[in-house]
């Protein structure tokens, strides 16, 4: 359920490696935890005020997470200014979403991201709310590709209808990739944009009813492969 599963997790889990991976793989696995450790350890607020043309402001604590078997985490509550942004961004996101059923026929009109129902503050032990993620540079120290990222989301405490997703900003302020995932009465949308030749746009689009020979939700729609269904 991609981005879901990261954030509908419980925070009493303890790190298993199992018995049967190579020394190396393990050596290799724990020097990539300790290196993304130590980047997130190391965020600052003043290396996020450098982003002056990315559009949110950065003013709140910058709280640090550190769960085992995951990913450690950098991130930003957003303040009422904040969120204004990123509605924003979700409403121009959205019009790509609402205008999906023209390139698909299994698509209903009457998929949207439901903005007004996108929470912004805790409301349960476990579960993930919207907040900014802090990657200001890479393991070599390098400016991040994406410097800032906008993880949204609805209630999630109840699955089987629902939306979630990330906005990835680049250093000059625009959104240069998305993913957005639609679940709607236990039926998935996923909607994957990039920015190709400077245009960012739709790229591909998954149906979970549909699966292909991996078992993974089928593609319905890409942009390199024009409607496929």
């Amino acid at each position: 359920m991609g981005l879901l599963d990261l954030f509908k997790r419980k925070r009493k889990e303890t790190p298993q490696i199992p018995s049967e991976v190579p020394h190396t793989d393990i050596n290799e696995k724990w020097a990539q935890i300790d290196t993304e450790h130590r980047l997130v350890a190391n965020v600052q607020m003043t290396d996020m005020q450098q982003f002056t043309l990315i559009p949110y402001h950065f003013n709140r604590e910058i709280q640090k997470e550190f769960s085992p078997n995951h990913h450690p985490l950098a991130y930003m509550d957003l303040d009422e200014e904040n969120q204004d942004v990123a509605q924003q961004a979700l409403q121009y996101i959205d019009t790509f979403i609402r205008d999906s059923c023209k390139l698909s026929k299994i698509i209903p009109k009457s998929l949207h991201i439901p903005i007004s129902d996108i929470v912004f503050e805790p409301y349960d032990d476990g579960y993930g709310y919207s907040r900014l993620f802090c990657t200001p540079y890479t393991p070599t120290g390098k400016i991040s590709k994406h410097p800032v990222s906008l993880f949204f989301c609805t209630r999630m405490d109840h699955d089987a209808t629902s939306t979630h997703g990330k906005l990835f900003y680049a250093a000059d302020g625009s959104i240069s990739k998305a993913n957005v995932y639609c679940w709607r009465n236990r039926i998935g949308y996923f909607f994957e944009f990039k920015t190709i030749d400077k245009q960012f746009l739709l790229y591909q689009i998954k149906y979970s009813s549909i699966t292909n020979s991996q078992g993974h939700p089928q593609v319905i729609y890409s942009r390199k492969g024009e409607n496929k269904r």
